[in-house]
């Protein structure tokens, strides 16, 4: 019973230094891993062209999305980030979206291209790219 009480408060305390450490703007991943922990992890709720991208954490890694993507539809037939990212237009006063690049066009295993549409193993685009996060800590 005490190590369960124990378990409890040190979860407690532990996402209630994450939320501590938020910004205006920022909402807190409340994940529990497998072992207890919380993953701390801090989202934007920023705009698209509102904040800056980190860099690639390797040379050939997906780009991080540098803005909030909870409210953005990707399901059969619809994909809200190729509305700004498919051909990179100008989201805001001096910021252009990332173009999607040749290679989403081709099919990896076929090798079939398509001049318009990204091929289907690239239309789910938070497979690789994952929302860039900071941690509480």
């Amino acid at each position: 019973m005490r190590t369960w009480r124990l378990t409890l408060l040190g979860l407690l305390a532990a996402a209630t230094a994450a939320f501590a450490a938020t910004r205006e703007g920022e909402t807190v991943d409340r994940s529990v891993l497998n072992d207890g922990r919380t993953t701390g992890n801090i989202y934007t709720l920023a705009g698209a062209g509102e904040t800056e991208p980190l860099p690639r954490s390797y040379e050939i890694a997906p780009p991080l999305v540098p803005h909030d993507v909870s409210k953005m539809t990707i399901r059969r037939g619809t994909n809200a980030c190729l509305d700004c990212h498919l051909e990179g237009g100008e989201v805001n006063p001096g910021h252009v979206a990332t173009r999607v690049p040749p290679s989403h066009f081709t099919n990896g295993y076929t090798g079939e291209t398509r001049k318009v549409a990204v091929t289907g193993m690239r239309f789910q685009c938070l497979q690789c790219h994952v929302p860039q996060t900071r941690t509480g800590k």
